[in-house]
């Protein structure tokens, strides 16, 4: 019934997103909110290219158009007022993604704050982003949608010639 699937993910703000358009002719059970996993490849090899929630469901003649935004958009949804004391940055990164039922895969504690204000002025996700830079950090989120706050320490490095990889 599938007609189509288009997914954007995205390396800066984390606004994953998915496109599903599907026959119109049935009458399917999902609504707002239910869970999408999106998994492609070839014969029993499935790879998980996006996780996420049903954001909107838009029915037409001939096929149904479903959007669906990854987890994290959570954090760009958040906006609280809260004030911490005596807490690492670590821990405020694992209570604000509590907040909106995020995974953590990994979060370092970084530097102890004697406080920290946490206000509605700004969203979950731009807090974490300043309590990275405050500690070195880099924030991001793993393809499986677990948010990772630590140190980078590099990755692998590649070589590319002109002329030859490069165009």
């Amino acid at each position: 019934d599938v007609i189509g699937i288009k997914v954007i993910r995205s390396i800066g703000l984390p606004t994953d997103s998915c496109e599903v358009f599907l026959v119109g002719r049935k009458d399917y059970s999902f609504k707002r909110d239910d869970q999408v996993k999106v998994q492609l490849g070839y014969d029993e090899k499935l790879m998980p290219v996006f996780s996420g929630f049903v954001d909107n469901i838009e029915h037409g003649i001939y096929k149904v158009h479903l959007t669906a935004l990854g987890l994290t958009v959570g954090l760009l949804r958040l906006r609280l007022n809260r004030v911490y004391l005596n807490q690492t940055a670590g821990k405020i990164v694992r209570n604000l993604a509590q907040e909106v039922n995020l995974k953590v895969k990994e979060a370092l504690d970084g530097i102890n704050l004697p406080m920290y204000v946490v206000d509605d002025d700004t969203d979950a996700y731009e807090h974490i982003l300043r309590l990275a830079e405050r500690c070195n950090f880099d924030s991001y989120i793993t393809d499986d949608e677990q948010l990772v706050f630590k140190k980078w320490n590099g990755g692998k490095k590649h070589s590319l010639e002109y002329g030859k990889e490069l165009i």
